[in-house]
């Protein structure tokens, strides 16, 4: 199938739209409370009160275009839970490409169990933010899209260059979730597919080949330099692993 058939096949499931509806439903009585308790976190206080602020600083230049978009401005002001909201639909349709793939189709139970891709505790600060959960569920959600395509390789690795550049842009810490799936998927093959290991390893070296060109074509064409003590674009000599670790751990 191609790239435009397994779009279609997706999103013309039967009753997506209930089941998509039922998702941020499910999601909006979670989030009630918190959004019910309207506390600014520290960065929701700097965007606050600097009103022309972005996230081009941290190479976030999606980010910072979807929040325009969502203020309909080159400004940007707080409009949660608006912005908590959108997020919301992000995770809902992540949680949905990530049961259709695992799956093969979508359901109820799919999409609950999929819940957890927003509610852990890991995630729910992230939907804290006003602002920043708009474009950082937005990342997720590019992590995730990719695994739509994966028996088709050609297109799985296009979209994947494709959306992990996106991400990137979005929220870096995000790249963690296409690294686990790529390896899900790959084990996946062997152990449920019953497909062989040279299939399933070949599976494997085209996510590697993916994920590492798009971090090549983010690293030398589109980053912005930046060593702020917390937070940095450089990657720790192999000399000082351990100790660079550490202090990592402390600035955290």
């Amino acid at each position: 199938m191609s790239f435009f058939t397994l779009t279609r096949d997706f999103f013309t499931q039967p009753r997506f739209k209930q089941i998509f509806i039922f998702g941020v439903l499910v999601y909006c009585i979670a989030l009630f409370a918190l959004v019910r308790g309207d506390v600014y976190y520290i960065d929701d206080w700097g965007h606050s009160t600097n009103p022309k602020t972005a996230w081009d600083h941290f190479s976030r230049f999606v980010g910072t275009a979807l929040m325009h978009a969502v203020n309909l401005k080159p400004i940007v002001v707080d409009l949660s839970p608006l912005t908590q909201l959108i997020a919301v639909l992000f995770l809902v349709l992540g949680g949905m490409i990530l049961n259709f793939a695992v799956r093969k189709k979508l359901d109820y139970i799919g999409v609950l169990a999929a819940i957890p891709l927003g509610l852990s505790p890991h995630f729910l600060e992230n939907l804290s933010y006003k602002l920043d959960s708009t474009f950082m569920s937005f990342a997720v959600l590019c992590c995730i899209v990719p695994f739509l395509f994966r028996e088709r390789l050609v297109a799985f690795f296009t979209s994947s260059v494709v959306c992990l550049i996106l991400m990137y842009c979005s929220y870096q810490a995000s790249n963690g979730i296409y690294i686990v799936l790529g390896l899900y998927f790959a084990l996946s093959l062997y152990f449920f597919d019953k497909k062989s290991v040279k299939q399933a390893l070949g599976f494997l070296f085209v996510c590697i080949g993916a994920f590492a060109l798009a971090s090549l074509i983010y690293k030398k064409w589109i980053v912005t330099p930046i060593d702020w003590g917390y937070a940095s674009d450089s990657m720790i000599p192999l000399s000082n692993l351990l100790n660079g670790g550490g202090s990592i751990l402390k600035n955290t």
